[in-house]
């Protein structure tokens, strides 16, 4: 059977996710909570959600959420420093960078004037004869 095949019989509600429900039953062990299906979409719903997680619709029998209120921020009067408004400006400061030139020094460069030593080089005096072999 190819991987996809084995896929296919482990996620049995074919929605593309293997769920923890489908994955305890290829493995043959149980869950905490028996697991149900979504009543819209077939998937099967894990033991603690309160919704479908493939098609958000709420589970059957599962207690509402509560609700949350939140305030809207409280707005902050702006800061003053003596009762006066406090503006920021850069600084009317202009930086300008020395002139300066640059230029290769003058310098000739040239090979010694010293000739090399001459050194020969011969090969070593090599004598190759039979060996002495009687028979």
């Amino acid at each position: 059977a190819t991987m996809a095949q084995q896929f296919d019989q482990v996620d049995a509600n074919h929605d593309g996710v293997i769920s923890r429900e489908e994955f305890a039953a290829a493995m043959g062990t149980s869950t905490a909570a028996p697991s149900t299906s979504c009543p819209a979409c077939g998937n099967i719903y894990m033991a603690d959600s309160l919704f479908c997680r493939h098609c958000g619709r709420p589970r059957d029998g599962a207690a509402a959420a509560p609700a949350t209120t939140y305030a809207a921020p409280m707005m902050m009067e702006p800061v003053t420093a003596m009762g006066a408004p406090v503006t920021y400006s850069a600084p009317a400061t202009t930086y300008a960078a020395p002139a300066t030139t640059y230029a290769a020094p003058a310098t000739t460069y040239a090979a010694p004037m010293e000739a090399a030593p001459a050194v020969t080089y011969a090969a070593p005096a090599t004598t190759y004869a039979a060996p002495a072999t009687t028979y």
